[in-house]
């Protein structure tokens, strides 16, 4: 009799150390994405604040906006969109770590996600490689030099900060290990 309650309280020891490793688990990997929707989130609020103090213009559409007043412009409209993803996405997660699950589904939920921030980098460096592009058409060219200029600019400053929130994001998800090995 007393092996078998021996048995009973080391099984269930057992159990009660793999059940909370696996909820740490889940909370970890959401509290990841949590975390990168408000990173994201601030960084857009910072621009939407900052670009209309920085340029007076980019409401306007004149023949005298410098190329720092469509840069700035570029930048407002640019977080609007990641202002909405990051709402969005934090709301997603929110929805998403309250549903039942269990280890595969994490598993197979970390690999979406490790290819959708894979795909986001290269997004990201097409980005940046069209504002070097737009700023040297800009460069050598008279017709709407200053647009090109200020937007390739920033389109460079945009998919630069996305290239590296992507790359720290995606290496936080990477080292959450959510298979029991």
């Amino acid at each position: 009799m007393l092996r078998l309650f021996s048995f009973l309280v080391f099984c269930s020891i057992v159990f009660s150390c793999f059940t909370q490793d696996t909820i740490l688990l889940h909370k970890k990997f959401y509290r990841t994405q949590q975390y990168a929707m408000g990173t994201l989130g601030s960084w857009s609020t910072g621009n939407l604040i900052v670009s209309p103090i920085l340029s007076n213009k980019i409401f306007q559409n004149s023949s005298t906006m410098s190329s720092k007043d469509y840069f700035h412009q570029m930048n407002f409209n640019w977080n609007v969109v990641n202002g909405a993803i990051a709402g969005l996405g934090y709301w997603s997660v929110c929805r998403r770590k309250k549903k039942s699950w269990n280890l595969s589904n994490l598993e197979k939920d970390k690999k979406k996600l490790t290819t959708s921030l894979c795909v986001n980098m290269g997004l990201d460096v097409a980005y940046i490689v069209s504002g070097i592009i737009l700023n040297r058409v800009g460069q050598n060219t008279s017709s709407d030099e200053n647009l090109k200029i200020g937007y390739g600019n920033s389109l460079i400053l945009q998919g630069g900060f996305l290239l590296a929130f992507d790359i720290v994001f995606l290496s936080k998800v990477v080292k959450t290990q959510i298979s029991k090995q």
